[in-house]
């Protein structure tokens, strides 16, 4: 039987943060050959765009992201509304909502992460994750239960992922392996992603017509997401996407096994810097 993964949620963010997706501009300034992240709302309309078994019928819905300078660190939101239907068993309305900061050395990082289905909550993660300047870290997660565990000495955390990302485009590397940590899914939130920059799409017309877009470098990237301890074998969700230079993803492509989903981009708009003094 098909079912939603738990690790839906999830992965949309982790390459907008950049999807956060972004990174080596920290606290809002550049350094040599990057450019700065773009503080920002984003806004994607998401449809089914194939299914390799029958049982689902129909996605539909959006996803909202949202990445800010908050002068300590960065500050990511995440929601999504899906309407899934299955051929044999009828719908369901599927949600997240998921918020998260992390400190502009990349060190530090807080979570908070609730599901829905149907209106009723599912789930409600929350914890915070220290990792160290040699590498490796813990984690003291909050919800659903008291908890503390290590992490992999290559693990890094959402943005500063991004950025490694973004950095590994700009140099011409392709390839780049890493154990990422954000708080969703299974394994407490820990998981490894296998990332390809597949082509340079800078001469290709942007998603939408707005100078946040017009003139910045881009790349097609594509990420495979795996249990911590693989990195063979078949990848529980692959994401391709449009990485650019500031941090924005634009339209993107998730590939579940079973069925695969496109993300749009519809609105994006630039959020107020604050004054950190």
């Amino acid at each position: 039987m098909s079912r939603i993964p738990p690790r839906y949620s999830g992965r949309i963010r982790l390459v907008a943060v950049a999807l956060t997706t972004g990174l080596t501009a920290v606290a809002g300034q550049a350094s040599a050959g990057t450019a700065e992240l773009l503080a920002h709302r984003a806004v994607y309309d998401v449809e089914l765009a194939a299914a390799r078994a029958q049982s689902v019928s129909s996605v539909d819905g959006t996803m909202e992201f949202i990445w800010k300078d908050v002068c300590n660190g960065w500050a990511m939101e995440y929601r999504a509304h899906l309407s899934v239907s299955f051929a044999e068993r009828g719908g369901s309305d599927l949600s997240w909502a998921f918020s998260a900061w992390e400190s502009d050395d990349g060190q530090r990082f807080r979570y908070f992460l609730r599901r829905f289905r149907n209106g009723e909550e599912t789930e409600l993660v929350r914890g915070k994750v220290t990792l160290k300047p040699e590498g490796g870290g813990t984690v003291h997660q909050r919800e659903p239960e008291e908890r503390t565990f290590d992490l992999p000495k290559d693990t890094m955390l959402p943005k500063a992922h991004t950025e490694a990302v973004l950095a590994a485009a700009r140099s011409g590397d392709q390839f780049m392996f890493r154990h990422v940590f954000d708080g969703t899914g299974e394994d407490g939130g820990l998981f490894a992603v296998n990332a390809v920059v597949l082509e340079d799409m800078s001469e290709q017309p942007s998603e939408l017509d707005t100078s946040l877009l017009r003139d910045v470098p881009s790349w097609r990237v594509q990420l495979a997401f795996y249990p911590p301890d693989e990195r063979n074998g078949t990848p529980e969700s692959e994401q391709t996407i449009r990485l650019y230079d500031n941090g924005v993803v634009g339209n993107l492509k998730i590939d579940y096994g079973d069925f695969t989903v496109d993300g749009t981009l519809s609105e994006l708009e630039r959020l107020e810097t604050p004054d950190c003094g």
